[in-house]
């Protein structure tokens, strides 16, 4: 499992939107990855048995223009979630932004947010 805090987020001093989009939402992800090796038939995991959970955090979207209290979020894998030493934990945020097209539906805006790997082990 996996808790992720954030502080309280000011447009323009913490939160910047240098392309002037409208939304914004987070992304998190926690997730089990496989070490790869090169064989003749390509690159292949080095266990097939291991099943690759994942589970991630999408918020609401945001007005860029709102301030956001600090928020925590947790993450928890199943239970049943399997790890060898051929496999990672990786921890991953990001932030997205978006417009809005109808009063209803808001598209993301290719090419524009971030992301950063938190942690792996």
């Amino acid at each position: 499992k996996a808790t992720v805090n954030f502080p309280a987020l000011f447009p323009g001093i913490n939160l910047l939107n240098p392309s002037s989009h409208p939304l914004y939402r987070i992304l998190i992800s926690l997730g089990v990855v496989q070490d790869m090796v090169l064989t003749d038939r390509g690159y292949e995991v080095t266990n097939s048995h291991i099943v690759l959970n994942r589970t991630k955090v999408v918020t609401d979207w945001r007005s860029i223009n709102a301030t956001q209290p600090a928020q925590t979020f947790a993450l928890n894998l199943v239970e049943d979630t399997i790890l060898d030493e051929n496999s990672s934990l990786v921890l991953s945020v990001g932030v997205e932004f978006g417009k809005m097209i109808t009063n209803t539906f808001f598209e993301r805006v290719k090419k524009a947010g971030c992301g950063k790997i938190i942690g792996v082990g």
